[in-house]
């Protein structure tokens, strides 16, 4: 790897290969900016701190992209809806073309975020969420409600009866 001194790393993480490829590789370390993420994480909650370390090697006709990403997500329980707040770590791996005329650093971290933070998150384990009918927390008490399970299959065994005495 050569003398980076004269080298400014990118704000939005992405690369001219033709840079990378004259360092012949670059290692660093960068506090990434949540609202680089884009639209791509709406509705998964609030990410912060993230911090990432990556090592871009040059290989014979790649270039490997192997990296750490840290952060951590406040959202709200699928179940009540109080917040959560979680923290993540999750190390990716990308190899890619030299013939590429960009690395999109920020691309590969989209995708580790948004497959590592899942859609459903709870509180706990064993959260018992909101009563449909009036609202109560049944984690901090029971309300009394009667609540009515039915199953949208239940249409189908009308339908059944009626087609066998034709």
């Amino acid at each position: 790897m050569r003398d980076m001194t004269n080298f400014e790393l990118p704000e939005n993480l992405v690369f001219r290969t033709e840079d990378i490829l004259a360092l012949n590789g670059l290692k660093f370390t960068a506090q990434v900016n949540p609202a680089l993420l884009d639209n791509a994480c709406d509705g998964l909650g609030e990410f912060q701190n993230l911090r990432l370390k990556a090592d871009l090697a040059i290989g014979k006709d790649s270039i490997l992209v192997w990296g750490r990403l840290k952060w951590t997500r406040k959202c709200e329980c699928a179940n009540c809806l109080k917040e959560v707040s979680g923290k993540y770590s999750e190390e990716f791996e990308e190899t890619l073309s030299r013939n590429d005329e960009i690395i999109d650093i920020m691309n590969i971290l989209r995708q580790v975020v948004m497959l590592a933070s899942g859609m459903r998150v709870l509180c706990k384990e064993e959260c018992k969420g909101l009563c449909p009918v009036c609202g109560t927390d049944l984690n901090e008490r029971t309300c009394g409600c009667t609540i009515e399970h039915h199953s949208p299959f239940a249409a189908l065994k009308n339908y059944k009866k009626k087609s066998d005495s034709k």
